[in-house]
């Protein structure tokens, strides 16, 4: 039998430029990696099974969640990287989500942690220029952290902070994706 559990990238807290696959165990003691680790705790004790723990990075989609939240300031104008931007945004189209799935679903000798996210992470500063490419509109404008930390609190460390996945797992079992640059990820969700 085969458990699938998900959760998310930020188990492995913040990490820098550091390039992180799924063999890193070194994970954050932010609210977000807590919260990740008793997630896959918790999913680790099913029993007689073979248990798959996906970590995402942010799926990109145009039909909802995170780019649908970032198009709205960079039509008006206001878009721009968030603090330094050097923070890394491990990401993935819709599309290559649904298949990676399907491809671990159909490929029972994989388990154990599985980062799901595109083979090149991008920093926040890359993000926004590549998105600000595709929509021709300007990226001057930079959110600093202390107004983040004002608003969101805590939560603002999953914004300010980021990591470096990459698909070591899925890459090594030939796993192809269909969007592994931004730009081309951006334009196939953007672009009408």
């Amino acid at each position: 039998m085969q458990f699938i559990s998900a959760s998310a990238v930020g188990i492995y807290g913040p990490q820098g430029a550091e390039s992180i696959d799924e063999t890193f165990s070194s994970f954050g003691n932010d609210f977000g990696s807590k919260l990740c680790q008793q997630w896959e705790e918790i999913a680790t004790t099913a029993k007689h099974a073979n248990v798959t723990l996906l970590r995402t990075g942010i799926v990109l989609s145009n039909q909802g969640g995170a780019l649908e939240k970032m198009i709205p300031p960079f039509w008006a104008g206001f878009g721009g990287k968030i603090s330094n931007g050097k923070q890394y945004m491990p990401w993935i189209h819709v599309k290559d989500w649904a298949s990676a799935v399907k491809f671990v679903l159909e490929n029972k000798n994989i388990s154990g942690p599985i980062n799901l996210s595109a083979p090149t992470p991008v920093s926040n500063k890359e993000f926004t220029h590549a998105l600000a490419t595709v929509l021709h509109r300007p990226a001057i404008l930079r959110v600093p952290r202390f107004v983040l930390r004002m608003t969101l609190g805590e939560r603002a460390d999953l914004i300010i902070f980021g990591q470096n996945a990459v698909p070591t797992k899925l890459l090594d079992n030939k796993f192809e994706f269909k969007y592994p640059v931004l730009a081309d990820a951006l334009e196939d969700l953007l672009l009408l």
